[in-house]
């Protein structure tokens, strides 16, 4: 995978984006510590790849974070949910498709959330990945966020291991939301305190032995 060498330190919990629609913001939970490789900021896509810090200059991605934003009106069937999937498990040997159905609901504001897994197995490459992507519809962008791994084995994962990867996901994207200011009930002041105030705010802080905050 080629990368614009772009490089910007990750170096907060949460990060919180703004986008083309002045008050829709993309708010998520980032891994600590990790960097941006690739910025794209066009005028109807956005676009930040993150991984982590001591991969930044590596040939070899183990793991990655996409942020993607996309105009309502320059969206096709190519970037949906079903589309991404297709697309990243089209050339695998063995893959599988899971739901993630407590993702994928309408929040307060009348966002449309939907989120799914994913596992590949390529022999050619002798590469397995495992992915998780979740999309997020508001009024004037659709938001995406992608998180992949990859190992050098071509063995198809046990369920223990698809068991572990959805339940880290689960307690991850679910602060992957659009907020904003201009609506009482997605504020993005009051989807900041609450973050601060979860566990999953706690179990990242306690991975890096430090308190950390954009605020």
């Amino acid at each position: 995978m080629k990368w614009n060498k772009q490089l910007i330190l990750a170096a907060g919990l949460l990060v919180l984006v703004g986008q083309t629609i002045a008050e829709e913001r993309f708010f998520f939970d980032m891994p600590r510590g990790w960097a941006v490789i690739e910025n794209i900021n066009e005028a109807n896509y956005q676009e930040m790849v993150f991984v982590p810090f001591a991969e930044r200059e590596s040939k070899s991605i183990s793991q990655y974070v996409r942020k993607i934003t996309i105009n309502k009106q320059k969206f096709d069937d190519s970037n949906s949910l079903s589309g991404r999937t297709t697309k990243m498990t089209s050339n695998c040997d063995d893959s599988k498709v899971l739901a993630l159905p407590s993702l994928s609901q309408k929040d307060d504001m009348g966002y449309s959330h939907e989120a799914t897994m994913f596992w590949c197995v390529d022999k050619t490459k002798k590469e397995r990945s495992f992915g998780a992507v979740k999309q997020v519809t508001a009024e004037g962008n659709i938001f995406i966020l992608e998180r992949i791994w990859r190992d050098k084995t071509t063995e198809i994962p046990a369920e223990e291991f698809v068991s572990k990867k959805e339940t880290m996901m689960l307690d991850s994207f679910k602060w992957a939301v659009v907020c904003d200011d201009g609506k009482q009930a997605g504020s993005c002041s009051q989807m900041q305190q609450d973050y601060m105030a979860s566990d999953q705010n706690k179990h990242q802080q306690a991975k890096i032995g430090r308190s950390v905050s954009n605020y």
